[in-house]
C-alpha cells in the first residue's frame, strides 16, 4: 500500500494539456523487477492499464478491477497502487484481485500517489472539492484512515515521489525540492509533517500582461543521484520538455562550516551543483509517462515533438539511467494511450 499524486499549486496553475489530455497524477509505474511498466491514459478503458514488456517489446491491456477513471500509478512491493477520485486500491501481482485501502478524506478528492518503500507509507496527494486548496496525506503500514500532513510555506506538493532509500522530491512554484516526512512515533501524538529545501531552481517565472509564459517542473521520477522532471508551463497549455538536474550530496564539514558564514553563499552552491549536471532530452507537453525503477536504477519516459521537426518520431521512449544518460527505445511501438 503506497501511493502518490499531482496537485496543482494555489495561484500557480498546473498546465492542463487540453481537454482530452490527463492533467493529474502519474500515468506511468514500473514492475518489481524492473522489466515492465504500466501506463495510463484516456484512450484506454476507464479501469485499464497498459501492460509494457519491456523485454521483447509487447504490450497488453491490464484490468485493474475498477470501473471508474484511474487518476494515477504507482508501484508498491510486489502490487500496483493505484487511485480513482474517491480511494485508493492495490492490485497484488502476479495474479491478485484489486482491494481498496481506503477512501478520500471528507471534502477531498485524490489526484495523485506515492510509494515510500523505505518507510512502509503512502503519500496521497488531493484536491478539495471546491478547488481552492490541494491538501496532502499520509497512511502508514497497517493504518486504514491517511492522515492530514502538515505544509508549511508550500501550498502543495507536485509530482511526488520518494527514492528507494525513502528520500522524498516534488515541485513547488516549479522548482524542485527535496526532503522527508516527519512521522510522530506513536499515532495521535503529532500530525507528519513535509520538511525539505529546494535544490534546483529550474523553473521560468515571469509577469507580463500576457497569457502565462511561466514553465516548471510538473513530474518527477529519481535514478541514483539525477532527478528528472518534466517541465510544462503553469496555467495554459501549450510548452514542455523533459530535463534532468543533479541531487547535490551532503557539504563535508567544512562545506557546512563555510554555510554558517554565508547561508547565501552556501545555497547559491547548492543550486551551482544541481544545475551544473543539467539535460535536457526532447519535448513533451502533454503526457510524459515519468517513473522511476524500485531499484532506483533506472527511469521511463516519452518526448514529443508535435511541432517540431516533421520527420522526428511524434511520440519516441525512453529509458534514462543514474548519470543522466538515456537510451531510446525505438523497439517500442504502440499507440499513445494517452
Amino acid at each position: 500500500m503506497f501511493c502518490k499524486i499531482t496537485i496543482a499549486l494555489f495561484g500557480v496553475a498546473i498546465i492542463s494539456a487540453g481537454a482530452t489530455n490527463r492533467s493529474y497524477g502519474a500515468a506511468g509505474a514500473f514492475s518489481d523487477d524492473g522489466n515492465h511498466v504500466y501506463l495510463i491514459g484516456s484512450k484506454l478503458p476507464k479501469g485499464t492499464a497498459l501492460d509494457i514488456d519491456l523485454t521483447n517489446f509487447t504490450a497488453k491491456k491490464l484490468s485493474l478491477g475498477v470501473s471508474a477513471e484511474v487518476r494515477a500509478i504507482v508501484n508498491a512491493p510486489g502490487a500496483l497502487l493505484f487511485v480513482t477520485e474517491k480511494s485508493l486500491y492495490r492490485l497484488p501481482f502476479p495474479a491478485g484481485k484489486p482491494g481498496k485501502i481506503c477512501d478520500a478524506p471528507t471534502g477531498s478528492l485524490f489526484d495523485d500517489v506515492a510509494c515510500n518503500r523505505a518507510q512502509h507509507g503512502i503519500l496521497l496527494l488531493c484536491r478539495t472539492k471546491d478547488g481552492r486548496d490541494w491538501p496532502a496525506y499520509y497512511l502508514r503500514e497497517q493504518e486504514s484512515k491517511p492522515t492530514s500532513v502538515v505544509l508549511r510555506r508550500v501550498n502543495g506538493l507536485v509530482g511526488a515521489v520518494f527514492d528507494r532509500d525513502g528520500h522524498l522530491f516534488f515541485a513547488s512554484g516549479g522548482d524542485l525540492w527535496e526532503g522527508d516526512i516527519t512521522t510522530p512515533s506513536e499515532p495521535g501524538e503529532e500530525l507528519p509533517a513535509v520538511e525539505a529545501f529546494r535544490f534546483a531552481p529550474v523553473a521560468m517565472r515571469e509577469t507580463a500582461n500576457t497569457t502565462p509564459n511561466s514553465t516548471g517542473a510538473r513530474e518527477l521520477a529519481v535514478a541514483g543521484r539525477t532527478v528528472y522532471a518534466q517541465m510544462t508551463r503553469m496555467g495554459g497549455s501549450g510548452w514542455g520538455e523533459i530535463i534532468s538536474v543533479g541531487w547535490p550530496p551532503e557539504p563535508k564539514q567544512e562545506g557546512k562550516a563555510r554555510s554558517r558564514d554565508s547561508p547565501v553563499k552556501a545555497n547559491v552552491e547548492l543550486f551551482k551543483s544541481a544545475l551544473a549536471a543539467f539535460r535536457a532530452y526532447g519535448s513533451n507537453q502533454r503526457t510524459s509517462y515519468l517513473c522511476g525503477s524500485p531499484d532506483g536504477r533506472k527511469v521511463f519516459f516519452a518526448t514529443r515533438y508535435e511541432n517540431d521537426d516533421p520527420n522526428a518520431k511524434p511520440l519516441r521512449f525512453y529509458l534514462g539511467d543514474d548519470t543522466g544518460e538515456i537510451h531510446p527505445l525505438d523497439e517500442l511501438k504502440i499507440d499513445d494511450p494517452d
